[in-house]
């Protein structure tokens, strides 16, 4: 467990988040609201009860600042042992999206595939992580699926 979090730490820059990593125009006044009160509070110390309150951040925000959410939700949820949180879940999701790249979508496609092939080992890791951690309650399909997304992305490169 630490060894990954000291690979996460290495592999991703964790910069604090801009409102340049958020699309604001195309956002609600709720939206914007929401991904303000996220960037005053999540710069700080991101732990999962700030995960599941901000879970939907993770549509809203810019590629690049995927890149910065996505090293500390895989540090969030190994620290806590929460493998089931919705932000994760919703991580999950995204890459569970069978073998066909030309079938993926957009903001799929633009998020993960700004990763490095070490990122994405690091990825593949974490993933490794949650089919091992006995809190997961994912169905090892859906983590299967997942896992091979990644190593589709990492053929890409």
């Amino acid at each position: 467990m630490k060894e990954l979090i000291e690979r996460i730490n290495t592999t991703f820059t964790c910069d604090d988040f801009l409102s340049d990593d958020f699309n604001f125009p195309s956002r609600t006044t709720y939206e914007c609201e929401e991904i303000r009160r996220f960037l005053s509070e999540g710069n700080e110390k991101l732990c999962g009860e700030l995960l599941e309150e901000f879970f939907d951040v993770l549509y809203w925000v810019e590629p690049s600042g995927f890149e910065k959410l996505l090293p500390r939700i895989m540090k969030t949820s190994i620290e806590e042992v929460e493998p089931n949180l919705l932000v994760v879940s919703a991580l999950i999701g995204m890459l569970d999206v069978g073998d066909e790249p030309n079938n993926w979508g957009a903001y799929m496609l633009q998020c993960w595939g700004l990763l490095s092939r070490q990122q994405l080992e690091v990825v593949l890791d974490w993933i490794v992580w949650i089919s091992d951690c006995q809190e997961a309650c994912y169905e090892d399909v859906v983590l299967t699926r997942s896992f091979n997304a990644i190593s589709l992305l990492m053929k890409d490169q």
